[in-house]
C-alpha cells in the first residue's frame, strides 16, 4: 500500500476519535475508507511511504491528470493548493521522523515512530496550530489517543 505519512496520520486520529470501520466518501470518491480498514486491520500491513498521490488518491473525484490534487482550500492564510499545502506536510513528517520516500515500513513501525514523537500533530500542522489551538490540541489528543489504541498500550496500563 502507497500512502502519505499524513494520511495515516488522519488515520489514526479518527481510530483515536472512536472510528473501528470507515465507509466510503461519496463527495471526493478517494478510497480513505479502504486503505484506513486495511491498516485497521493489519497491522503488519506494508506501507511504501509517498509525498505524491497515493493509494487514497488514485480514484478521487480532485486528483488530475498530472497525479496532483486540485482542490483548493483557504483556512490557512497564503495557501490556496491542497496539493502543495499536503506534500508540504508530506515533507515535514518524513524530515522530522527520518523516513524515506517509497521506503517500506509496517503500519505498527509508521504508528511507533510517530507516537514517540512528542509534539508531532503540533509541529506538522504548525499553520493551523496558530490560527485553531483549540482544533490543534483536539487533533493531538485524538492521535495519540489512536497510537495507544492501534499499539495496544491502554491494555499494557490496565
Amino acid at each position: 500500500m502507497v500512502i502519505k505519512p499524513h494520511h495515516f496520520m488522519d488515520i489514526i486520529k479518527l481510530l483515536g476519535g472512536g472510528i473501528q470501520v470507515f465507509v466510503p466518501d461519496t463527495d471526493y470518491g478517494h478510497d480513505f475508507y479502504r486503505a484506513a480498514n486495511g491498516i485497521i486491520e493489519n497491522r503488519q500491513q506494508q506501507i511504501k511511504v509517498t509525498a505524491g498521490a497515493d493509494d487514497i488518491c488514485r480514484p478521487c473525484r480532485f486528483l488530475g491528470s498530472d497525479r496532483k490534487c486540485t482542490d483548493c482550500i483557504s483556512h490557512i492564510k497564503g495557501i490556496s493548493s491542497k496539493n502543495s499545502y499536503n506534500e508540504m506536510l508530506d515533507h515535514r513528517i518524513m524530515d522530522m521522523l527520518g523516513l524515506c520516500e517509497d521506503a517500506v515500513y509496517t503500519a505498527e513501525e509508521l504508528c511507533s515512530m510517530m507516537g514517540a514523537r512528542p509534539g508531532l500533530v503540533m509541529d506538522v500542522w504548525k499553520e493551523e496550530a496558530e490560527v485553531y489551538p483549540d482544533t490543534a490540541v483536539k487533533r493531538e489528543q485524538l492521535f495519540a489517543a489512536g497510537v495507544r489504541k492501534y499499539l495496544g498500550l491502554d491494555k499494557q496500563s490496565e
